[in-house]
């Protein structure tokens, strides 16, 4: 961090002194207000004891003070004055609140900005230990290979840019290793010697980064793809034989596919580039792929610039609200049912001269789907992720906002089809979904979130969650739902035995540190109950101790989850074997 973004961020923070002060002049107006109305109150109550003092004189026939006209109209008067002088500090400290609001507004941005700024560290602090390593790896390969960087320069969350090192260096032994053909071969070829590789690092806009690695050397054959996929039983040959050669080239992120002859210990385009594609998704990137045979390979990366903060489209389907990352967006439309029409069994639409596949969101995302309304016009959002075009419908397409994406807490932190959740203005949490992976459900036919076996049984399992977090009780709801199960949810230990008292429950989900009645003390209470000993519970806790694991079996838990070796899927399986 340097002097200056120092110096920028003090003065900054300096500047809330401001805002500090004009809160205190309006807290201390909003007093006086407090005063002319308890002023307003002490007059208003003796007036009324002087009206009822002289009805019940009237009453008894005896001579009281009599209240005249002219006390009625000055009290009225008077209050008048009050009101008008009530009305005028309250607008004055309105429009200052107004103020106020609009120099916070500006002041959080700037400040927001300059401490995202901060976390960003320029590609030189990985790309300036590239060449020697390139350098190393062509000798070791009797190969020569001039490296090239560009944009060094360009800034990243540093979160992304240690997370990228592992694929950018599986990309370079990749491009090194199969790439770029030996010199003989290159000679042949009408190429020199020497195999050009170059890295080169641009900003792409909306906030996004590009990295394009291209080397000259043979490029990919597609033809040795397909064969392979066709080996490895990828699909059906009929249908490997109706795939275009970008679908066909997309394959070699395929885990386990690989044309090479032999997998050196450099390299590999079979496990390797999986995980290259796996790790860039997990960061809330993209990679894809293009070749030209005898010219050479290019491996594309777009990647967020931060992790934090993002641009995203809140959408509403089947009562439940998601964000769809802006990135990712191409457009919203709105179409008449005669818009659509069907291609080998599926929903497609014509975009812009090109055939594009329709799916519902909750049919990707797993989630039961609430009856269609029978509005005139649907709702879709055209996607494209990793060169591939797809929409989705939705019920609803509701704002665009950005939004501060928050990753998810344990034990939820692997739910695929879900990168973060950010929470709106409303109070509402809402996740943030993870495009790639809905672009996987789409090629697999596979649903990001695992159906259980309740979800086939006619008759829903209810099932209580327990936790004082309000993300991770949220998002377990969500998941126990996609599955099949109603799901209430309680916040500590006795808001949980209420409900249980209150309506039956097949299983109780329960964290164990929790304020009031922690989940050790929970599962104590109901195996003493009565009428609930035989409720199974499943504790999830960061508790690992074996220790803290007797502790919750002695008192009755069914299942005992650390949370750092959480999986949703071994959740539901354990849900499925208990009940």
């Amino acid at each position: 961090m340097s002097v200056t973004e120092l110096d920028a961020l003090y003065r900054q923070a300096e500047e809330l002194s401001t805002v500090k002060f004009m809160l205190g002049r309006t807290t201390g107006e909003l007093r006086l207000v407090i005063d002319q109305c308890r002023e307003w109150m002490g007059e208003y109550h003796r007036v009324q004891g002087r009206l009822s003092d002289r009805m019940i004189a009237n009453e008894k026939q005896e001579t009281a003070a009599a209240f005249t006209a002219d006390e009625l109209r000055d009290f009225v008067a008077w209050t008048s004055r009050q009101i008008d002088a009530i009305e005028a500090t309250v607008s004055k400290n309105i429009e200052n609140a107004q103020g106020g609001v609009y120099i916070m507004d500006a002041m959080t941005d700037a400040l927001l900005e300059q401490t995202r700024q901060l976390l960003l560290l320029p590609f030189s602090m990985i790309t300036d230990a590239l060449p020697s390593m390139v350098n190393k790896l062509a000798r070791d390969l009797g190969k020569k290979v001039e490296f090239r960087v560009s944009g060094d320069d360009v800034r990243i969350d540093k979160r992304i840019l240690e997370e990228l090192k592992d694929p950018l260096l599986h990309l370079l032994r990749n491009s090194i290793d199969h790439g770029i053909e030996d010199a003989a071969r290159r000679e042949t070829a009408g190429k020199s010697v020497t195999g050009s590789l170059r890295l080169d690092i641009i900003s792409a806009g909306d906030n996004r980064i590009e990295l394009a690695l291209a080397d000259d050397g043979a490029g990919i054959d597609i033809a040795a793809v397909r064969a392979k996929a066709k080996a490895e039983g990828v699909a059906g040959s009929d249908v490997l034989d109706t795939w275009t050669d970008e679908r066909i080239l997309d394959l070699v992120f395929h885990s386990g596919l690989s044309t090479a002859k032999s997998v050196t210990e450099l390299s590999g385009r079979g496990v390797g580039l999986s995980v290259v594609r796996e790790n860039v998704s997990a960061l809330g990137g993209e990679v894809v792929v293009s070749t030209k045979a005898g010219r050479g390979t290019t491996f594309r990366l777009l990647l967020p610039v931060s992790l934090s903060n993002a641009q995203g489209v809140i959408v509403r389907t089947s009562g439940r609200m998601y964000v769809v990352p802006l990135q990712y967006i191409v457009r919203g439309v709105s179409l008449a049912r005669e818009d659509f029409s069907v291609l080998d069994g599926r929903t497609v639409f014509d975009f812009e001269g090109a055939t594009i596949p329709v799916y519902r969101l909750e049919e990707l995302l797993g989630m039961p789907a609430a009856a269609q309304s029978a509005a005139a016009r649907d709702s879709l959002l055209v996607l494209s992720c990793n060169d591939t075009t797809f929409s989705v419908q939705v019920e609803e397409v509701l704002w665009e906002q950005d939004v501060v994406v928050k990753p998810l807490p344990e034990p939820i932190a692997r739910v695929r089809a879900v990168s973060g959740a950010t929470l709106l203005g409303t109070g509402e949490l809402v996740p943030v979904l993870h495009i790639p992976d809905l672009l996987d459900a789409t090629r697999s036919g596979e649903r990001p979130l695992q159906k259980s076996a309740a979800a086939r049984t006619d008759e829903k399992r209810r099932l209580l969650v327990v936790d004082d977090s309000i993300t991770s009780r949220v998002l377990l709801h969500d998941i126990l739902v996609s599955s099949g199960y109603q799901v209430k949810t309680a916040v500590d230990g006795i808001d949980a035995l209420t409900h249980l008292r209150e309506a039956a429950y097949d299983l109780v989900v329960s964290d164990v540190e929790m304020p009031r009645m922690n989940g050790f003390e929970l599962t104590q209470s109901i195996r003493k109950d009565e009428k609930l000993h035989e409720v199974p519970v499943v504790l999830v806790t960061g508790l690992e101790s074996r220790e803290d694991r007797e502790r919750g079996f002695d008192v009755g838990a069914n299942a005992y989850i650390i949370k750092s070796g959480f999986d949703q899927s071994n959740l539901l399986e354990v849900i499925g074997r208990l009940i």
